[in-house]
């Protein structure tokens, strides 16, 4: 009896640690969205007074939308509008690339 006790144990500290793992991984991508968010925003503001920083604008804001579908994924537990936010993403990095070609 005593060795499934401490099997029992060891499997909920396991389980501890491994929450406390995924806490760390939630605080650190959240704070990824925020700071993307803010250079989206930067972007935003200098694309009203040069029109030259589109592709930089696009591909901001592609990261960011990519970054929110992750942690729509992994925070928020939603899967659905996540796909949505995954391919805006996508199509807003391929816009950017035909920007910067010029085609």
């Amino acid at each position: 009896m005593g060795r499934s006790n401490k099997k029992e144990e060891v499997i909920v500290k396991e389980i501890k640690e491994e929450k406390k793992e995924n806490k760390n991984i939630k605080i650190y991508m959240l704070a990824v969205q925020f700071f993307l968010s803010i250079i989206t925003l930067i972007f935003v503001v200098l694309f009203l007074f040069k029109k030259n920083v589109l592709a930089c604008l696009q591909i901001s804001l592609a990261l960011t939308l990519i970054v929110i579908g992750i942690n729509n994924i992994i925070v928020y537990k939603r899967k659905i509008l996540s796909a949505v936010y995954f391919l805006i993403g996508a199509g807003l990095i391929t816009l950017a690339v035909i920007t910067i070609l010029g085609i």
